[in-house]
Order: structure tokens, then sequence, then C-alpha cells
């Protein structure tokens, strides 16, 4: 009981910070909802796509309200033992801190908490818009100015969605906006919108992707050992780097 209590207590503590999640419920209960919201969304989906409930799921939470109903105090069923509430401290006269210690609640509380009510509430996932967009992944590639220096561009959104008449959104991390992906159906959906403008709006990737001036990018400076390549003959190279390197032969893995 004292794990489940903890568990409950850090998924409130989530919840409090505003990370949703379904982790106060025993994996019997999350399983029941998973299969309930599931016949609820299932028609809703593209035909065969096929991800993990426990992680699409959660990612469809919106809201949750968690309240404690008032319990009559006739109801509430005392279980505590002699040794839940009898303790020995012993400590010398002088010892303040010791001889003011009490007992932990939090140790025989699991055992007369009353009833905690949780409200879920579930976004419906839709395609609103029909347009559709090219999903791009931006990937920050170094610039070595000298051995031991490299340059990037710093402050670039790590996704980018591009339509065909130019409309874009801008984001940093998935996780932020609560996203699942289905990679072989290249469908993604994402509980937490972004707005959509007109054109590229970070002016930095705009200038890059339409090849102009990149006067508006930001530049920073890090230390990054460059590696050294050497090539011996087509399709073979040397490379020596500063952290260990393990090399594997193509098509049956084998290390060499």
């Amino acid at each position: 009981m004292r794990t489940h209590y903890e568990q409950i207590m850090s998924a409130f503590m989530r919840v409090k910070n505003h990370d949703l999640n379904l982790e106060m419920f025993s994996p019997e209960q999350r399983t029941f909802i998973h299969e309930i919201l599931w016949r609820r969304i299932e028609k809703s989906l593209p035909l065969n796509f096929s991800v993990s409930l426990a992680q699409f799921v959660p990612n469809l939470l919106v809201q949750q309200i968690i309240s404690f109903d008032q319990v009559n105090e006739s109801e509430i069923v005392y279980e505590l033992k002699e040794e839940d509430v009898n303790f020995v401290v012993e400590a010398e006269p002088h010892d303040t801190a010791a001889r003011n210690e009490t007992i932990d609640l939090d140790t025989i509380l699991p055992k007369i908490v009353g009833h905690a009510r949780i409200e879920n509430i579930f976004g419906t996932p839709s395609n609103s818009s029909p347009k559709k967009a090219d999903l791009f992944k931006i990937t920050h590639i170094p610039m070595f100015i000298d051995e031991k220096k490299v340059v990037y561009t710093s402050n670039l959104p790590q996704y980018l969605t591009l339509a065909h008449d130019g409309s874009s959104s801008e984001w940093f991390e998935h996780k932020d906006r609560k996203c699942t992906t289905n990679e072989q159906l290249k469908y993604m959906f994402c509980s937490i919108p972004v707005p959509v403008f007109n054109a590229i709006r970070h002016p930095c990737l705009r200038s890059i992707i339409f090849n102009t001036s990149v006067d508006d990018c930001l530049r920073e400076t890090v230390d990054l050992s460059s590696p050294q390549v050497i090539e011996f003959a087509p399709n073979i190279h040397a490379i020596s780097v500063h952290t260990p390197l393990q090399c594997f032969e193509k098509g049956d893995k084998k290390k060499i």
C-alpha cells in the first residue's frame, strides 16, 4: 500500500506541474481506460493506424481535475495496529531535536485517506484541415573553424511544417506538444496545437531555406575536437576521433 500511495502522490504532483498523466491508476485500470477510449476514437483515426496505447492515450489528455470527496467519519475504517503508533525516542536531556521528534504521518496516512475523485478530459483526434504539409526535422551540422572549435547556428526550432501554399509552423520538442507519430503511415497527432503562419516565421530558417542572406542567424562557438578522415580507396575510409569508436561490417553486422 505504501508503494501505491507514493505512486499516487507522485502522479498528483505531476498533474500540479501541468504534466498530465494516468500513473495514479493501477495497470489494470489504465488498460481499462485505454480500451474504452480506443473504441471511442478508433473510427476517427486513419485506417491501419497503429501505435502504443500506453503512449497515445495519455497524450490525448487535455485536462485533469483532482478533488477529494468528503467522507463520513463513521465510514472510515481505521486499520492501525499498535506498532503503527507506538514508538520510542531515546535522547539525551540536552538533545532538543530528538526529544521533539514525532511520528511521520505518511506512514499511516494511506490507511485512513478518503476518496480521491479524478476527472480525466480527453481530446478526440481530428484532422480539421484537408491541407497537407511536409514535416521537416532540423539538424544542426557543425562547421569546424579549427581543430578544436566549431560554429553552430543557434536558436533554431527542431521541427518545421511547410505546406504547398507556403504556410508553416515551428516548434522545438515533440514532448512539448504531446505528439504521437506513426512512422509507417506518416501520420502525427499532437494534443497541443501551434500557430500556423502564412510564411516561415523564423527569420534565420526562412533565409536558409530560400538561400538568402543569413545575417539574421545567431551563431554559437563551442569546443569540439575535429575528427580526422582519410580515404584509402573508394568507400574505404579511416576515421580518427577522440572518443571510442565501434565499426561494423555492413550486412552481417560483424564487429571489426
